[in-house]
């Protein structure tokens, strides 16, 4: 018997005032050593320099606005419909990628999800 192995899961929000599809996806398993990474767009107000009670801990590899990658993709002539219906407020959001690595309970919870959606 063969089974094809979960590598993640994802999120979509339904957020009537964004100009596109947010999405947030986390991989986790064993071919990353069991280290969830995350990536998506955030609102700003979701992400702190400071740590909060109940928010997860990141080693960020890359993060930019929405403004910031329009203008890295226009620069290598690329085509960005995706962004085409991108309101001011939109513009701030938060392109990030990057591994969770706490709070403990964290971790716990995204490997409780990854072993409950397989």
């Amino acid at each position: 018997m063969v089974r094809q192995s979960l590598r993640g899961f994802s999120f979509h929000a339904v957020d009537k005032d964004a100009g596109y599809s947010h999405h947030f996806s986390v991989s986790v398993g064993p071919r990353r050593q069991w280290i969830p990474e995350v990536r998506g767009f955030l609102r700003p107000h979701m992400l702190s320099e400071e740590p909060r009670d109940g928010w997860i801990i990141l080693k960020v590899r890359k993060m930019e606005t929405v403004a910031a990658q329009i203008a890295r993709f226009e620069e290598m002539g690329v085509r960005v419909g995706f962004f085409s219906n991108v309101s001011e407020q939109d513009l701030n959001d938060i392109y990030l990628e990057a591994q969770v690595r706490g709070p403990a309970e964290c971790l716990h919870k995204l490997v409780l999800v990854y072993f409950g959606t397989v």
